[in-house]
């Protein structure tokens, strides 16, 4: 039950009409980057100068999609911090970290490390982060977090900021009637000491245009809208570099006639690290030749003369902007599965999935705010559902997909299921059974499983340097999670908070197998809403990955999932 896609929001920001036909309606920028700190880090921050928390209605994040989940904005005098940090055991000691990387970093297409984009991310030391903002910040700084070694338990922001600029959008009114606006994607050099240049890195910049209304998703997907080839290539590479002796001090200008027909703008920032010279006592980058003109002693150089000094890469930013009023899609329903293994059939008081679009405006989880006493939210952002015609409680919403739990119901067989936002109301189709059986999942092919110490049940070092995780042992209990296996003694409500973990109401019905082996089931029951924890004995098996499938009431589990052994 996690989502799989973007969690940005469209936050409407209306500057002004810069033309009788043009107005830019909102912004939003996210990235990728690599830890080059030389240490394993435990956290990420984006400072936002000028702006407060009330101006940053989103965040990238949440579970199923990051390492660090959803990050907390921390006001201060002059800004808002967006701050994403690892989990804590009973201890004080960080649970997850993003670890170096494994090899030299390569270029990403901005969108790439989080759990749904490229397969290894927990172990690639790359991260991506992102914000939608009602108002432009006057600046923005990227730091990692790293453990603080005097004060254990507690991060620090590593010895120096990341060179990755956050754009900023604005359009100029074009200088004849009737011809296009020119819209300008500007970006900041990396902050310097007062009166010297600062460090410099080196940007590529890649652009698109299209005659569709921006769709957040483009950012997070290989869709057509994402600028990724020479053809969409705009700038070869420019050196970003602050610089006291201009007025504006350093900002690279991308400016562009807005074609005919465009609704909306996509450019990708790349960066990279600068390794030539410096001069002293200036710190201006040359190249290794006179400081002259823009880019320092770089200017003029040839393409293969400026390869000693393109150092590895850093990571790339994303942004997209909308211009013209954006109407909101009419929702639409295109599939009803369980939230779990995504297949059809979903059971009274199991987690479901819900794919189509125009779903919502909104894109997030529930909050503690969201919880009132026992009670589960059925309603996010006036997005509800029903499910033969019973209010289902709403735990994550977005444009294309919202999990909720299907709501006490003695029904079977097919019945409709509704979901009502500010557009209208959509309709689908679900089929009831008393059993939908599925187990959640790591990433990858293995059963969401745990030790009875709680380490994650994977082969040793599956997740890098972010979680512990080691094999099953045959004869040890491993404990593994699913939604959908049917009714409790004493039975628990849907939509409803609850104490203690009621059991199964018939153990006898529920079989598990690893490796083609009967497994004794010493519990089995629900620990959270719509949550199943079932405490299996592990049988005598052979080293490496074993298949691993229950069924209860004559329903079945998914298929393709593994337990891994090591005796």
């Amino acid at each position: 039950m996690k989502p799989i896609f973007s969690v940005f929001l469209l936050a409407l920001l209306a500057i002004g009409p810069v033309s009788a036909q043009t107005l830019l309606t909102g912004s939003l920028s996210n990235f990728d980057v690599f830890n080059d700190t030389g240490q394993q880090c435990h956290g990420f921050e984006i400072e936002l100068d000028g702006l407060t928390s009330a101006d940053v209605p989103s965040q990238f994040g949440g579970p199923g999609y990051l390492r660090y989940d959803l990050p907390t904005l921390v006001d201060f005098p002059g800004g808002v911090i967006v701050r994403y940090a690892s989990s804590k055991d009973a201890a004080g000691h960080f649970t997850v970290g993003t670890p170096l990387p494994p090899a030299p970093p390569t270029a990403t297409a901005g969108h790439s490390c989080w759990v749904g984009g490229t397969p290894g991310y927990l172990g690639s030391g790359c991260e991506h982060f992102g914000v939608s903002l009602l108002r432009n910040p006057t600046a923005v700084v990227y730091r990692w977090l790293i453990d603080d070694s005097t004060n254990p338990g507690t991060l620090k922001p590593a010895t120096s900021n990341v060179p990755i600029a956050a754009p900023l959008w604005t359009v100029t009114p074009p200088a004849v009637a009737g011809a296009a606006p020119v819209v300008n994607a500007d970006i900041d050099a990396p902050k310097s000491a007062a009166n010297q240049f600062g460090d410099a890195v080196w940007v590529k910049v890649f652009e698109t245009e299209s005659p569709d209304n921006g769709d957040l998703n483009h950012l997070l997907t290989d869709d057509k809208s994402v600028p990724q080839d020479a053809s969409h290539q705009e700038v070869e590479l420019e050196l970003s570099q602050t610089n006291p002796g201009k007025p504006e001090n350093g900002r690279l200008h991308h400016g562009k006639a807005l074609g005919k027909g465009s609704q909306s703008v996509t450019r990708r920032f790349e960066f990279y690290k600068y390794t030539g010279p410096y001069s002293i006592p200036e710190h201006e980058a040359t190249c290794g030749q006179p400081t002259s003109g823009k880019n320092g002693g770089c200017n003029g150089l040839s393409a293969a003369a400026l390869v000693p000094f393109i150092g590895d890469y850093i990571g790339a930013q994303m942004a997209a902007a909308q211009f013209g009023a954006i109407v909101a899609p009419k929702a639409a329903i295109t599939s009803v599965s369980d939230g779990a293994s995504f297949r059809a059939g979903v059971a009274s008081g199991s987690w479901v999935s819900i794919f189509g679009s125009g779903l919502s405006a909104t894109t997030r989880l529930w909050t503690g705010a969201d919880i009132q006493g026992t009670k589960l939210p059925v309603s996010l952002d006036g997005v509800s559902v029903t499910i033969n015609g019973k209010a289902a409680a709403v735990e994550y919403i977005s444009p294309g997909q919202l999990n909720v739990q299907a709501p006490q119901d003695s029904a079977a067989g097919p019945v409709q299921v509704q979901v009502t936002n500010a557009s209208g109301t959509a309709t689908g189709t679900a089929t009831l059974q008393q059993y939908a059986p599925a187990f959640f999942t790591l990433p990858g092919k293995y059963a969401a499983a745990v030790h009875v110490d709680g380490t994650l049940t994977a082969p040793v070092g599956f997740f890098g340097g972010a979680a512990t995780s080691r094999s099953a042992q045959p004869g040890e209990v491993v404990q593994i999670y699913g939604t959908g296996f049917g009714p409790t003694s004493p039975a628990v409500t849907a939509g409803q908070l609850f104490t203690g973990a009621p059991p199964l109401l018939d153990l006898s019905q529920l079989h598990i197998r690893i490796g083609g082996v009967p497994a004794t089931v010493q519990f089995a029951g629900l620990v959270v809403p719509g949550e199943y924890q079932i405490n299996v004995v592990v049988p005598a098996l052979p080293d490496g990955d074993q298949a691993i499938t229950a069924d209860i009431g004559g329903v079945f589990t998914q298929s393709g999932l593994s337990i891994p052994i090591k005796n």
